[in-house]
Parts: C-alpha cells; structure tokens; sequence
C-alpha cells in the first residue's frame, strides 16, 4: 500500500482509506479511527439500515480543503463502517490527489461506481433517508444476479400481459428483498410469504418445501385478478397500474412518461 493511502479498518471488517491523509483528512484521521471503532459516535447517531449485509458497497467520496460540510460526511461514513462491514469506502481530498470520478458539487459520493450524488443534507434524518435510497439503487443495480432476476420478471409478466409495479420506490424495494433471499438461500422466494425452514434444512430442502413461493409465484396470477396486483406489489394488471399511474398525475408530471409506457 502506498504512503499516500491510509487505510483505517473496523471491528465489523470494514475500511475507510484516506486518499491521502493529507489537509482536512490529516486533521480527521483520530477522529475518524474512533468513529469507526465505534467508541463514539457523531451527535445525533446516525440510523442508516443497508439493504444487505452480505454484499459488499464500494463508496467513493471526494472532499476538499475548502469545503465546510466534507468533514461531516466523513465523519458519518466513519460510523456506517463501525456499523456494517460490508463497507469499503475510500475519502479523495481534491485538494491533494485526482479524485476517480469529477463532481461539481463537495462532499460527493459514489457507490459501487454507479450511483452517484453529491451535497450533503443538513439535517441527520434527511441523511438517513437519502442514503439509505442510495444504497438501495446501488444494490439492486450492482448485485451480480441483478440482470438475471429482471429479466425473469419482465418475460413472466410480458407473456401474460402484466405491468411492472409503476412505483420505483416499491419496485425497488421488492427487487431488493428478492435479491437478499439469492443471497441466502440461492432462489428469488416471494417476500411476502413466509418460508418453509425446517431446522438444519439444507438449501435443496428448502427449494423442494417452497419452489412455489418462487418469484413470480403461482399465486400471482390469482391475486392479480382479484386485486390488479401480487401480494408483493411487483406485478400489476395494466389497468390498475394506468389507474395508480393517472393518481400520480396529479402530483407529479413525471407519471406522463410512464403512463405511456403502460
């Protein structure tokens, strides 16, 4: 490793690499071991749930010198690592090195080279919820069966005539739940029903006991007549996915766009 870089590791296995320790990391460093030890914590704490914890986030954040709000974002990332360690993040002061990607906006962050944002929120629930969005894309874009799960699902519900679910955010968060059940177990099983787990079952046994809570499930089909959507939400009937989509309209112009695309 090169002296440019220093890397600060965690208990939970975590990383935080100053890229380099110089200016305002230089004057962080203490501060930032503690944090990640988690013998203190930044004021109020910070309560950021990640959408896994079996997949590893990539961050790349960009500070400066000059910029009031980069030690903040510093220090919150120092926490997340005490946290979970699933994290690798790495802090470029522009001041001192060429940063891997050019915001124009300080603090910047990018995770698993993807998803991208740049500012800070000012208060600790808007970055809370901000980041834990942010997680969420990076997760369900990155994950490597990602590709693999959408196209199931769009083949499933093209050959019945069925829509996506119109929201992004319960999309999202539906996608994600199914990416964690691959994780753990191997198969994409419907989040809304409970899994058949016997003790010390192995994968192959529990594939056998609920292959039928398999996304998209069988019962999708049924809930979707009676409801215009799977219990889960990630499945509609055109109609009342152009029902929910001509609600937005009233709110956003944004559900225009989709609307066509139903």
């Amino acid at each position: 490793m090169s002296s440019s870089v220093e890397v600060i590791k965690a208990p939970t296995g975590a990383e935080i690499r100053l890229i380099p320790p110089r200016g305002v990391l230089e004057k962080l460093r203490h501060r930032v071991r503690l944090l990640a030890s988690g013998k203190v914590c930044v004021d109020p704490p910070l309560d950021l749930r990640l959408p896994s914890t079996r997949f590893t986030f990539e961050v790349d954040v960009v500070v400066d010198d000059g910029c009031p709000a980069c030690p903040t974002a510093v220090e919150l990332l120092a926490e997340l690592a005490s946290m979970y360690g699933n994290v690798v993040v790495a802090v470029y002061n522009a001041s001192h090195t060429e940063p891997p990607f050019s915001p124009a906006l300080l603090p910047a962050f990018r995770i698993n080279r993807a998803v991208e944002y740049e500012g800070l929120p000012h208060d600790m629930d808007s970055v809370a919820r901000v980041f834990e969005e942010l997680f969420l894309e990076a997760y369900v874009e990155t994950h490597p069966r990602a590709g693999w799960l959408r196209e199931r699902v769009e083949e499933f519900a093209k050959y019945h005539g069925y829509a996506l679910c119109p929201s992004r955010r319960m999309y999202m968060r539906v996608v994600a739940a199914l990416l964690r059940s691959i994780d753990e177990y191997g198969h994409p099983y419907c989040p809304c029903r409970p899994l058949k787990k016997p003790a010390e079952a192995t994968p192959e046994q529990i594939y056998a006991l609920n292959r039928d809570r398999e996304c998209p499930c069988i019962y999708s089909h049924m809930e979707i007549r009676s409801a215009g959507r799977c219990r889960c939400g990630l499945l509609w009937s055109r109609a009342k996915a152009k029902e929910y989509l001509r609600s937005c309209l009233l709110y956003t112009s944004d559900a225009a766009d989709e609307l066509d695309g139903v």
